[in-house]
């Protein structure tokens, strides 16, 4: 019988223990991540957040995100089927309001970059000339009307800069969702428009067709110093009392998303497939894309400033009737710390 060197074979055993290893180690790492559901707003902005996240680009170990693009996140929220995601800071406020177990862990949206992206269209040979003439007029605003943060600062706006003072139940007011009020303008049903994301992204690049009369994230910077934050990142109270760890790994994996998707160098890629996931590629779909990018940011923050001004909405809110109480910033606010 032949006996091989000793040498080899021990070399030969460690390769094998060491390959046997690896494979463990990253077993464990694949199997062990647990899975947490988040839903977003299917536009632009958010859709280039979650790129690096839903690419697989940008990983965290121990957590796996489930991301879901809907019109009905805020719904989807308050009937608790997500563990995280979007809501409108005036829907985070009713849902407080009524007793719905969920609290904000960092803003998600701020509504202007270098401009405002709440915007009010008129018809480019419309008589109206300036939101003072909005009195008695038909207007367009997104559904749902009492869980859309920028209907209210609407209201606030109007009131507060231009002594206009607009009732959301009033008949007047015809909710639709985003996409569809251009389509009411066109045809005359409405004599103005209040248009957010995407939509107002588009209407801006028609000035043929829409005439802006108001930018009315703007007009609140200049109330108030600062764009305002229209949506925060909202997560289930069970899900921060029981595992406050995975809530922090999961929000920590889509700010690295955020910044992967954001990055310069990787911004057109990341623009490109967002459109794919949209099924809008060709035409002036990139055009609208990167004008999305200059009216509004998708922004994870926890600042004191930030929840300042997500306060001052909800202030808005409790004093036009839309919620009973004014919660405190407490019941707002969750506090994660690493």
């Amino acid at each position: 019988m032949i006996v091989p060197p000793l040498r080899p074979l021990l070399v030969a055993v460690l390769v094998a223990a060491l390959c046997v290893a690896a494979i463990g180690l990253w077993l464990a790492t694949t199997t062990s991540r647990e899975r947490v559901t988040v839903v977003v707003p299917p536009f632009i902005a958010e859709y280039v957040a979650t790129y690096g996240v839903e690419t697989g680009a940008v990983r965290e170990p121990g957590v796996e995100l489930a991301i879901q693009h809907c019109l009905e996140f805020n719904h989807l929220m308050m009937g608790l089927k997500a563990d995280m995601g979007f809501m409108s800071t005036e829907a985070l406020a009713v849902a407080i309001d009524r007793g719905v177990p969920l609290k904000a862990v960092s803003t998600a949206v701020i509504q202007g970059a270098e401009m405002g992206n709440a915007l009010i269209f008129v018809r480019s040979d419309s008589d109206i000339e300036s939101p003072s003439q909005l009195v008695g007029r038909r207007m367009g605003v997104p559904w749902p009307k009492k869980l859309k943060s920028s209907n209210m600062i609407m209201v606030e706006v109007l009131e507060r800069v231009y002594n206009v003072t607009i009732d959301l139940d009033s008949p007047l007011i015809i909710e639709k969702p985003v996409p569809q009020l251009p389509a009411l303008l066109d045809r005359g049903e409405v004599d103005a428009v209040l248009v957010i994301g995407d939509v107002a992204a588009w209407m801006t690049l028609h000035p043929e067709r829409y005439r802006l009369i108001c930018d009315v994230s703007s007009k609140f910077k200049e109330l108030y110093g600062e764009y305002p934050v229209v949506a925060v990142l909202a997560v289930k109270e069970d899900l921060l009392a029981r595992r406050p760890e995975l809530v922090l790994k999961a929000l920590r994996l889509l700010n690295r998303s955020l910044h992967y998707g954001f990055s310069p160098q990787r911004l057109d890629e990341a623009l490109k497939w967002a459109l794919e996931r949209r099924g809008e590629v060709g035409g002036e779909s990139m055009d609208v894309a990167r004008e999305c990018l200059r009216q509004y940011r998708v922004c994870y923050s926890a600042s004191a400033r930030y929840r300042e001004l997500v306060m001052e909405v909800i202030r808005m809110a409790y004093e036009h009737g839309a919620i009973s109480r004014l919660p405190s910033m407490d019941e707002v606010f969750a506090e994660l710390r690493p």
